[in-house]
C-alpha cells in the first residue's frame, strides 16, 4: 500500500520495470540521502557497502558484489570472487572491469594471491597497456609471489610481452612452456596461448603454423563460447590472409568480426579496436579512403579508453589515408598526434 501511494504521487521512488517489483530512489532523493550520509555519517558507509555486497552475492550479482566488496574494503573478499568469474568475464569481453577491479586493490593484498596477480598482468596485456607497466609488474610478481602456483601464466605474459617486442622465438617458446603448465580447465588462458603462438609464427614468417594456431584457437573459442578470443583471433587471421595478399578475403572476415560482435559484446566494445583498424588499413589499400577513415576513426574512438599501445598506429594510419586525400595539413597534424601519444 505504501509503495502503490508513493508511486501514484510521484514520491521519492521510481519503477525499474513494468511488473513494479524493482525501484530506486528518485535521483535527486538519492543524492540527497548520499550527501547526508557523507556529512553526517562517512564511518558507516563502508559498513553499508559489506552489507550491499552480501546481499548481491547471496542474490547471484556477482559483479555488483565485487564493486561494493571493493568500495568497502573487503579485499580479500574481492578477489576470491573476481578469480572465481575472471575467465567467464573474460570470455565475454569485460577485461576493462575486471582491470579496474584489480588496480582498485592494493598490490599487497593481490599478490597474497598468485592467481589474481598474474590476472592483473593479463588483463593489462589485454586492456592495450604500456609494455613497461607490465614488465614492473612481472619484476614485482616474481619478487613477492609464490610463483609454483602460476608458472604456466607467468609464462603466458612474457610469451605475450615477447610480441609486443617483436622477439618471436622466444614468443613461442613460452607459449610451449605454457601450454604444458596451464590447467586443461583454463581454457581462456590456453587459448590466449596459442593466439600468442600464432601471433609469434607469424613474425618469423611462418604463415601456415600461424593460421593453423589461429584455427585452433578459434575451435576453443566456439566450443566454450569464448567470444572475445573468437574475435580476437579472427581479427588476426583476417591480418594473416591480409598480409598474403588476400585482401577480399581478409576484409571480409573482419565484416564477419564485427557482424559477430553485434550479437554479442556490441560494436562500441573497446577489443574490437583493433578490428576496426584493421578494416581501415585494408579499405585505404583498396582505394575507399572514406570508409577506411571512418574505420579508423572508430579504432581510435575505441582505443582512448582501451589502447595506449595501439593509439598512436591508428593515428598514424588516418595520416595515411589524409595524405592520399591530399589534405597536406591534416597529415601533419595526426603525425604530431601520433608522435606525442608515442612517447
Amino acid at each position: 500500500d505504501i509503495l502503490e501511494e508513493l508511486i501514484d504521487n510521484n514520491l521519492f521512488i521510481v519503477a525499474m520495470d513494468n511488473q513494479n517489483i524493482w525501484f530506486r530512489y528518485h535521483s535527486l532523493f538519492s543524492e540527497l540521502l548520499r550527501k547526508q550520509l557523507f556529512t553526517q555519517q562517512p564511518d558507516l558507509i563502508p559498513q553499508l557497502h559489506i552489507r550491499a555486497s552480501q546481499w548481491f552475492e547471496k542474490n547471484r550479482y556477482t559483479k555488483e558484489a565485487v564493486t561494493h566488496a571493493i568500495a568497502g574494503h573487503e579485499y580479500e573478499s574481492a578477489i576470491l570472487k573476481i578469480v572465481d568469474i575472471a575467465e567467464e568475464r573474460l570470455m565475454k569481453g569485460d577485461s576493462i572491469v575486471l582491470l579496474q577491479w584489480l588496480e582498485s586493490i592494493p598490490k599487497k593484498n593481490l599478490f597474497a594471491h598468485p592467481d589474481a596477480s598474474v590476472l592483473l598482468g593479463i588483463s593489462l596485456f589485454l586492456n592495450g597497456r604500456q609494455p613497461d607497466s607490465i614488465y614492473s609488474l612481472i619484476e614485482e610478481i616474481e619478487t613477492n609471489v609464490d610463483l609454483d602456483q602460476v608458472k604456466g601464466e607467468l609464462s603466458l605474459i612474457h610469451g605475450l610481452l615477447a610480441i609486443l617486442k617483436n622477439e618471436a622465438k622466444n614468443a613461442i617458446q613460452y607459449s610451449k612452456e605454457a601450454l604444458t603448465q596451464i590447467q586443461p580447465h583454463h581454457q581462456f588462458y590456453r587459448c590466449l596461448v596459442a593466439d600468442a603462438s600464432g601471433m609469434g609464427y607469424t613474425l618469423i614468417g611462418n604463415i601456415p603454423a600461424a593460421i593453423q594456431a589461429f584455427e585452433e584457437c578459434v575451435t576453443i573459442s566456439k566450443q566454450t563460447e569464448n567470444t572475445m578470443m573468437t574475435l580476437l583471433v579472427l581479427t588476426n587471421l583476417a591480418g594473416l590472409h591480409y598480409m598474403q595478399g588476400e585482401l577480399r578475403k581478409a576484409v571480409t572476415m573482419c565484416y564477419q568480426v564485427l557482424e559477430l560482435a553485434k550479437g554479442t559484446i556490441g560494436i562500441n566494445n573497446p577489443l574490437l579496436g583493433k578490428t576496426f583498424f584493421n578494416l581501415g588499413e585494408m579499405l585505404r589499400e583498396q582505394g575507399d579512403l572514406n570508409q577506411a577513415l571512418h574505420y579508423l576513426e572508430k579504432a581510435v574512438e575505441l582505443m582512448e579508453t582501451y589502447s595506449e599501445f595501439g593509439l598512436p598506429l591508428a593515428n598514424l594510419a588516418i595520416a595515411r589515408v589524409k595524405l592520399n586525400l591530399k589534405e597536406w595539413d591534416l597529415v601533419q597534424t595526426y603525425i604530431d598526434l601520433a608522435r606525442t601519444q608515442a612517447q
